[in-house]
């Protein structure tokens, strides 16, 4: 009883994982179904591409949303706006 418990217990504890299809982290595979729904060699050159940068960060420990945060804060800069910047006026209150 106890061994069948733990076996449940290992398989919950997998499911915080991310998906894989083999090697690949499973969001990689959109740029590889890009590239199967329009055949070409841009789109292959981007897939690649794609692929690799994911395989690189994910070596270097980054996933691609702090990978996409860290770029966001190196062409922003360290200086951040106080207000909206997209305020065209002050809104009224009525």
């Amino acid at each position: 009883m106890s061994e069948n418990l733990n076996q449940n217990q290992n398989v919950w504890s997998a499911s915080s994982l991310h998906p894989r299809l083999f090697f690949l982290d499973a969001r990689g595979v959109f740029p590889l179904a890009l590239c199967l729904l329009h055949w070409s060699r841009a789109t292959f050159a981007l897939a690649l591409l794609s692929v690799s940068i994911l395989w690189v960060l994910e070596r270097l420990g980054m996933p691609p949303n702090a990978s996409l945060h860290y770029l966001r804060a190196l062409l922003a800069g360290s200086l951040r706006p106080a207000g909206d910047v997209r305020t065209w006026r002050v809104r009224s209150r009525f």
